[in-house]
C-alpha cells in the first residue's frame, strides 16, 4: 500500500551552479530533469537529494533502504501532502511489437521494437501535482522529477507524462544505441549500417560495441539476414499500416522481393 507523508518544505529543484550567498543574486535551478545511471556521480547526487528525503519520511516500519528501490513514484500536491509508492506498482507499457503477438503469449525482449508510453496501474497523477519517479531496466536506473506544478504561478504540466516516461524507459532499455558516441555513429553510417529497432537487442549491442571499436561489422551480416527473413512479412504488414510509409508500398514490396531473391 502507498505511504502518505507530509513534506515540511516546498521542493523547487536542484541548484545547477554555486550560489554566492548574496541576497537577490540569481541562481539556475533544475525544476524538471531526467538523469540515469549513465550520468555517474551526477545521478548518484540526485538520488542522494530529494529521493533520500522521501525515504527518510516513510514510517519506521516501512524498512525501505535506498539499495532496495527498484521503482518509486511520489505524487506531491500543492499542500505538500505526498503519496509515495515503493516497489509495489504494476508498470503498464504501451509498446510497438516487432512481430504479431497473440493475447496471453509470452513477450520477450526482442519482441518489443519500441516503447511508446508507460503508466502505473490504478494510479492517476494530477497535472497540478509534482512528480518524482525512479525507474529500473535491468541494472540500469533513471530518475525523473518535475517540481514546476508547485511553483507560485501554479503552472500545470502541459505535456503527456506517460509518453515522456515511456521515452525515458526506452532510453534505459536501449543503452547500446543511445550511448553511442558521434564517432561510433559516423563509423556505422560510413560503412552503410544502421541500428534498426526491429533487430534483436543482442545484435544491436554487438553492433554498437564494434562501431565504438572501429571493428568489422560485416561479420554480423548472416545473423541479420536470418532475422530479417523471419520478420520481414510482419515488418511489411506493420509498415503498410503506417501513414508515413503507405505512399511507398510498391517500393517496399519490390525491395522485399529482391531481398528474398
Amino acid at each position: 500500500m502507498p505511504y502518505e507523508i507530509q513534506l515540511d518544505e516546498r521542493p523547487a529543484g536542484y541548484a545547477l551552479e554555486d550560489a554566492t550567498g548574496i541576497e537577490g543574486h540569481p541562481v539556475k535551478v533544475a525544476a524538471c530533469e531526467f538523469t540515469s545511471s549513465e550520468d555517474g556521480e551526477l545521478f548518484v547526487s540526485r538520488l542522494e537529494g530529494f529521493p533520500n528525503v522521501l525515504i527518510s519520511k516513510l514510517p519506521a516500519g516501512a524498512n525501505v533502504l535506498p539499495s532496495m528501490v527498484d521503482h518509486l513514484l511520489a505524487i506531491i500536491r500543492r499542500d505538500l501532502k505526498t503519496t509515495v509508492y515503493v516497489n509495489e506498482l504494476s508498470i503498464i507499457a504501451k509498446v510497438r511489437a516487432a512481430r504479431s503477438i497473440q493475447a496471453g503469449e509470452l513477450v520477450r525482449e526482442d519482441d518489443i521494437a519500441d516503447i511508446d508510453e508507460i503508466g502505473f496501474q490504478g494510479v492517476d497523477i494530477p497535472k497540478d501535482a509534482a512528480v518524482v519517479c525512479i525507474l529500473s531496466s535491468g541494472w540500469r536506473k533513471g530518475l525523473f522529477f518535475d517540481f514546476t506544478p508547485l511553483a507560485s504561478d501554479g503552472t500545470e504540466r502541459d505535456y503527456d507524462l506517460g509518453k515522456l516516461l515511456g521515452s525515458y524507459f526506452a532510453y534505459l532499455s536501449n543503452q547500446a544505441v543511445f550511448a553511442m558516441t558521434e564517432a561510433g555513429w559516423d563509423f556505422l553510417l560510413d560503412h552503410q549500417w544502421f541500428p534498426f529497432i526491429s533487430l534483436p537487442k543482442k545484435i544491436l549491442r554487438t553492433m554498437s560495441g564494434r562501431a565504438a571499436n572501429g571493428s568489422d561489422l560485416d561479420i554480423l551480416l548472416s545473423q541479420i539476414c536470418e532475422h530479417v527473413r523471419k520478420l520481414l512479412p510482419t515488418m511489411l504488414e506493420r509498415w503498410f499500416q503506417t501513414e508515413l510509409f503507405r505512399p511507398h508500398t510498391d517500393l517496399l514490396k519490390h525491395a522485399a522481393s529482391k531481398f528474398f531473391d
